[in-house]
């Protein structure tokens, strides 16, 4: 396991996140925002099911590129202009990330680098021990 998840009395969380997650020392990999677009294109425009799915498969490429997978999540952080555009990301993440969650955090914001955009996430993966994967 890369990560240990602390448990706080009185501080449960309010949906699938631990409140704080505690690493080993190693190496970390921070994640920069991902977004649904391809190029210049967004794709599934109007769509923040499709939208949350293609953000989580762009993490999970970067994930991968690194030697690492989603059990080496330790945060995640989320923008979304729409309640509806969170909730469509909490689902899609749903079916990559173990038990305990990793520390999470949604912001609702007025706008993401393109109009179109509904979610743009980020993460941080523990990559201990693995030595240097990247290519």
């Amino acid at each position: 396991m890369a990560y240990d998840a602390l448990v706080i009395d009185g501080l449960e969380p309010l949906g699938q996140y631990s409140q704080a997650t505690i690493t080993a020392p190693g190496r970390l990999l921070h994640i920069a925002g991902q977004v649904s677009m391809d190029a210049d294109t967004v794709l599934g425009v109007g769509d923040p099911d499709a939208q949350a799915a293609q953000v989580i498969e762009r993490l999970g490429r970067v994930l991968s590129a690194a030697g690492a997978s989603w059990s080496d999540v330790c945060l995640v952080r989320a923008y979304a202009t729409s309640l509806d555009a969170a909730r469509a990301f909490a689902r899609a993440r749903r079916d990559v990330l173990r038990e305990p969650p990793p520390a999470s955090t949604v912001l609702i914001v007025a706008g993401l680098i393109h109009p179109d955009l509904v979610i743009e996430a980020e993460a941080t993966a523990a990559l201990d021990g693995q030595g240097d994967r990247h290519g």
